[in-house]
């Protein structure tokens, strides 16, 4: 069946997906660590990185971070997180062709590379809230 769409969603410290073919969830990622935040995205290209989460890496952070879940080898590899920013952000979107992640950090706009989280530049300095992209 093509165009099912399947939806992600964190629960405590585990990534579920749903799609309306199975109803059922499945378990994704499973770990004590991190603390995922309440942001999950699916990249819109099939070219893409796959997952996008905010989350700490540990007790001790207080803000999020912008991390791309690697999918795992096999089934019982739970897969990992790299995380592409500092702590600080509080909102992230993908571009429409899932080559760039927009970010929001301590109020300022940010844009990065999604694949290695490099070329990271300002594009607004304060006052942003919720990025999106336009269409165009």
């Amino acid at each position: 069946m093509t165009g099912v769409q399947t939806c992600a969603l964190p629960i405590c410290s585990s990534i579920y997906t749903a799609s309306a073919e199975t109803s059922l969830p499945k378990i994704i990622f499973n770990s004590a660590f991190p603390l995922l935040g309440p942001l999950v995205a699916y990249s819109p290209s099939e070219a893409g990185s796959g997952l996008m989460v905010l989350a700490k890496k540990d007790l001790t952070e207080l803000d999020y971070r912008v991390a791309l879940w690697n999918k795992p080898a096999t089934d019982q590899d739970p897969g990992s997180l790299k995380y592409l920013t500092e702590p600080g952000v509080v909102d992230a979107v993908w571009s429409p062709d899932g080559s760039q992640i927009a970010y929001v950090q301590s109020g300022e706009l940010w844009i990065m590379d999604s694949a290695t989280g490099g070329k990271k530049f300002r594009v607004a300095a304060t006052g942003i809230q919720s990025p999106c992209w336009s269409k165009k």
